[in-house]
């Protein structure tokens, strides 16, 4: 019994060994160009990390050189910075954000940065207007929370309590949570002068 068992294993062996041998001469080019294209992708991928990395090490360069440098010319300073954009773009945009100038915040176009910038701009403006039109933007994703949370406050200072508890259900973050809760609990401090006017 054993013996057969032991020959019928040895026959299957032997059928699927015949069988890989055709597959393989059947499908052998396939497989040649199929691991070609596998290793041609690889040794791509390693020049392209490498070429990056590059790049990325330039630009570092580069910036330190324009932040550090004393005494450079507004006409070497933009060339620097024009050799950064070209080296970096994401890098350049990223400097753009870090401006306190909002002209700066309007030339970021990288599509994520650009939400940030967007989002400095609303909050900047601080006007309802600006900060719904980016709160309600469906291509802006980040920082709906803290744009939330701004204007449940410029409502309750609008006296529209309302809009602000409608926004407050909306919001998701535990953190932005609690403190948007605390603030329509306890409402806007007013000063004393504004209490006096108000017959208090």
């Amino acid at each position: 019994m054993e013996i057969k068992e032991q020959l019928r294993q040895d026959e299957e062996l032997i059928v699927k060994v015949f069988q890989l041998e055709r597959f393989l001469r059947k499908h052998k080019w396939k497989l040649i160009i199929g691991g070609g294209l596998l290793v041609g992708g690889g040794l791509g991928y390693q020049i392209y990390s490498w070429i990056q990395s590059r790049r990325l090490e330039e630009a570092n360069k580069l910036l330190y050189k324009i932040e550090t440098q004393i005494g450079l010319s507004q006409q070497q300073r933009r060339d620097l910075e024009q050799e950064l954009g070209k080296l970096a773009p994401k890098l350049e945009e990223l400097e753009l954000l870090k401006s306190k100038n909002p002209a700066d915040w309007k030339r970021v176009q990288d599509p994520i940065l650009k939400q940030i910038a967007q989002y400095k701009l609303a909050v900047h403006s601080g006007r309802i207007e600006q900060l719904e039109g980016y709160l309600y933007n469906p291509q802006y994703s980040l920082l709906k929370g803290q744009v939330r949370f701004l204007l449940i406050y410029l409502y309750l200072k609008e006296g529209e309590r309302e809009r602000g508890v409608k926004l407050y259900e909306e919001i998701k973050d535990p953190g932005i949570k609690s403190a948007a809760k605390l603030l329509l609990h306890q409402g806007l401090l007013t000063t004393p002068r504004e209490k006096g006017g108000e017959g208090e």
